[in-house]
């Protein structure tokens, strides 16, 4: 975001400042000699550019264009929600700051709907800004290099990690067969593998790939067919009747863990919406288990209700 560059051209420029004052005020400047003048006529930004000519780290800027999110930013400030500062005790100019949070926040979600990439990596360090990041599951948030070395799709399209699946699969695929993958309601990693027509999915926990059980051949079950679970969401999402809702939470039970964030915050609208979907004991845990584990990438109205919906 061209924010977050001017900001550190602003950093780069009061330190430079700073050390320049700090560097004419010091004795040994005038005991080795050194022109004054010249310090004095150091061209900090012509020292900043060069800087930016000579960064090795290939990067482009991306620039907000629709200033229509100004509304939404005023919103965000005067309801102390982040990215903007929490809400404390007696201070009651806490509220607009995060400005520059917020204007680097809406960048990088226009930017989000100008690519096809299914998700980005936010490298931030500022907790109201990871906040409000975590609402939108196509955005990563890390800390550091290392950690979205740990989150990003190379971990499951290594040759190592190939062949280990195929050991428990013993199907013959390549890393082209691996398309996807999504954090679960458990915090492991579920991947999506696509074979000819068919699309399967797995769960890792810690690098190793976990196992439900066995197949009738004796075999590890390790995949799950996505339109299995896929038709068991639709049918709870339609679900036209009290039973069928709980036949559609039986079905979906098993598969809980597979769910991405979308798919959990679809049902989860259904169960805000559908007057079929009522909470008795087997559906409301069901909802409870899925809610906890995401409920704060969810917006606040439809946090609400849920939370109405599980003490009804």
């Amino acid at each position: 975001p061209d924010m977050v560059i001017d900001e550190l051209k602003e950093q780069k420029r009061r330190t430079l400042e700073s050390n320049k004052q700090s560097f004419l005020d010091n004795p040994f400047h005038w005991l080795r000699s050194i022109n004054e003048e010249e310090t004095k006529n150091f061209d900090n930004e012509a020292h900043i550019s060069k800087l930016e000519s000579n960064e090795d780290i290939k990067y482009s800027v991306i620039k907000l264009t629709d200033f229509s999110v100004l509304e939404q930013i005023r919103k965000l400030a005067v309801n102390y929600e982040p990215p903007f500062a929490s809400r404390k005790k007696n201070d009651k100019d806490n509220s607009d700051k995060g400005f520059k949070d917020a204007y680097i926040y809406f960048t990088i979600l226009e930017y989000l709907q100008t690519i096809s990439d299914k998700r980005v990596y936010v490298c931030t360090n500022d907790e109201r800004l990871k906040e409000a990041f975590y609402r939108h599951p196509n955005v990563v948030v890390v800390k550091n290099y290392e950690e979205f070395e740990k989150n990003n799709m190379a971990q499951f399209t290594n040759d190592y990690f190939i062949e280990k699946l195929k050991e428990k699969i013993d199907i013959e695929l390549t890393k082209e067969n691996i398309v996807d993958f999504w954090i679960n309601i458990n915090g492991n990693y579920i991947v999506l593998i696509k074979i000819g027509e068919d699309e399967f999915v797995f769960e890792t926990e810690s690098g190793e790939i976990i196992s439900q059980g066995t197949n009738s051949d004796g075999t590890e079950k390790v995949l799950h067919k996505k339109s299995t679970i896929l038709y068991c969401i639709n049918n709870l999402i339609n679900s036209g009747s009290f039973a069928s809702t709980h036949s559609a939470v039986a079905e979906l039970e098993g598969f809980k863990n597979f769910l991405s964030s979308e798919e959990v915050i679809s049902i989860l609208q259904a169960a805000a919406t559908n007057s079929q979907i009522i909470p008795d004991e087997d559906v409301q845990q069901f909802i409870n288990d899925i809610f906890d584990a995401k409920k704060e990438t969810l917006d606040q109205e439809l946090r609400e209700e849920i939370e109405k919906f599980l003490k009804w």
